[in-house]
């Protein structure tokens, strides 16, 4: 007797699972549930950090829908990753995240992403917006008193369809309201602000879990008439936090960001920033050394990540002076370290170019012009490692197989 075929048992585990969907989606009278092969095919939509090297090590940018968590030392830019991210994201369509253009976007909403700012260490900067071309009319600014207004603020912003980008700064700044209207000689229960953002990161994540309707987009109801699509929301959450010693352990532990366990677990993507060793040497020159003041080397860590692999590390250099990540000398350390770029003894080449020393090496690359070049072959060696970096509407609107069940099944 033959055996029967693999594609046959899995046929019938399909249509088993699929009459459990059915019943399941029949008493709640809605799409609850679905059979795996028949879900959407869908990358998770990103939005670009600015930094090449981040852009690489986070696997193609911030996604959009989560919530991302930046903590780190003072001044290792977490705000200035936040504003470069907002820059970077006003020129992508809130629901399609392609370029919104003059002939429209994929999906023809054609609406920029607007972003809010919910400021608690009141430290947003008008200056800083202007140097990285944020639009004022695309950013929404949130002040803050009490550590339950901004928990409740981003719950209600979370659930806007305007707006796509929400921004805490900081979580370890909030300040429960029981912590203010006491003295400072009073006695305070312990773990006051761990409760507030306990609570408010399921009130967020409830939020991200509701679709919203899309503007354009139509889809046959129940009822059999067009009825706008439900979209899912893409609204990016990024809580800024400090580092606080830990006093109470009985051995040495490692700073740690304050605002309890719920906001590690719930993020998708928990980014530690950190100055490189190389800032603290002294330079003596004197131009050298407002060249370093101005210009600096910083480290991160993805110590989490959900839609990649995680702790990965890198290193970007920031210009603060014109608010800007120098990706240049990052394409060239990864165009090193894959081997791109050819290196014998003091000798490196690329191509027909080839020089002794590193400097001399990199300036030869813009001379001859061959910088561009560069950049593509690191690049396409990029999009190899880890996908392509931007979703399109198309892969959120069609529905392809993720099996070829599907495919025989249509067949």
């Amino acid at each position: 007797m033959a055996q029967p075929s693999k594609t046959s048992k899995a046929a019938v585990v399909r249509t088993k699972l699929e009459r459990v969907a059915a019943r399941i989606n029949k008493e709640y009278e809605s799409e609850v549930v679905m059979v795996g092969s028949r879900m959407m095919f869908k990358r998770v939509p990103r939005i670009s950090t600015g930094c090449f090297a981040l852009d690489l090590e986070t696997g193609g940018g911030w996604p959009r829908g989560r919530l991302n968590h930046l903590f780190g030392k003072p001044s290792t830019g977490k705000s200035f990753l936040s504003y470069k991210a907002i820059a970077e994201a006003q020129k992508f369509c809130q629901w399609c995240t392609t370029l919104v253009k003059q002939g429209g976007c994929d999906c023809g909403a054609n609406d920029p992403i607007a972003a809010a700012w919910v400021d608690v260490e009141h430290s947003d900067s008008m200056e800083w917006r202007q140097k990285m071309n944020i639009d004022p009319d695309l950013f929404l600014y949130v002040p803050v008193e009490f550590g339950e207004e901004g928990i409740d603020y981003v719950s209600s912003l979370v659930r806007c369809p305007e707006i796509s980008i929400i921004v805490i700064d900081s979580i370890a700044a909030m300040s429960p309201a029981e912590v203010i209207e006491k003295s400072a000689s009073d006695g305070l229960s312990p773990g006051a602000l761990a409760r507030i953002v306990t609570r408010g990161t399921r009130a967020w994540q409830a939020g991200l879990n509701v679709k919203q309707p899309h503007p354009k987009l139509k889809e046959e109801g129940p009822d059999g008439k067009a009825q706008p699509k439900m979209w899912d929301n893409l609204c990016s959450i990024f809580a800024l936090n400090q580092l606080r010693d830990v006093i109470n352990s009985s051995y040495p532990m490692p700073p740690q960001p304050p605002g309890g366990h719920a906001l590690r677990h719930m993020a998708s993507i928990e980014l530690q920033l950190a100055f490189s060793n190389s800032d603290f040497t002294m330079i003596g020159d004197k131009e050298a050394h407002e060249a370093a003041a101005e210009s600096v080397w910083l480290n991160f860590m993805t110590v989490k990540n959900k839609v990649f692999s995680p702790r990965r590390m890198g290193s970007f250099q920031v210009n603060f002076s014109e608010a800007s990540i120098d990706n240049d000398a990052t394409i060239y350390d990864y165009a090193k370290r894959w081997g791109i770029v050819a290196q014998a003894g003091s000798w490196f080449s690329f191509g027909k170019v080839r020089a002794q020393g590193e400097e001399a090496f990199f300036g030869a690359l813009y001379e001859q012009e061959q910088f561009e070049v560069l950049r593509e072959a690191v690049q396409k060696k990029a999009q190899e490692e880890i996908g392509s970096l931007v979703v399109t509407a198309k892969d959120l609107v069609d529905r392809k197989p993720t099996t070829p069940l599907l495919e025989e099944a249509r067949a």
